[in-house]
């Protein structure tokens, strides 16, 4: 759920603003069939969006988003033949495009 701050320059539009994200459903299928799992580790997301958007016609606008994950979704720990230890974690990122048409 994104709350977007968005400025007008003519038919340019510029948006910027957090975003928050909650899991729903995690599930994994194999060839036996769908076994469900939390893969994720977190069910809370959090992070920020920007974006840039171009009036076309008056009634259709084009938009292009970057969402940029601040919280891990996911921690995993790594050890190489030697039991060497490595941390990873994973956080979302997003491209978004869009199209859109305006009601009024």
């Amino acid at each position: 759920m994104p709350v977007l701050l968005s400025v007008g320059v003519n038919k340019l539009g510029i948006d910027f603003g957090p975003s928050v994200g909650f899991l729903l459903s995690s599930r994994l299928k194999n060839d036996a069939g769908t076994i469900e799992y939390k893969f994720f580790d977190e069910t809370f997301d959090f992070g920020f969006v920007a974006g840039l958007g171009y009036d076309i016609t008056p009634k259709i606008h084009i938009l292009t988003r970057y969402y940029l994950g601040i919280a891990s979704v996911k921690n995993l720990l790594y050890a190489d033949q030697f039991n060497n230890k490595t941390e990873v974690d994973y956080r979302n990122r997003t491209l978004q495009i869009g199209l859109a048409y305006k009601l009024n």
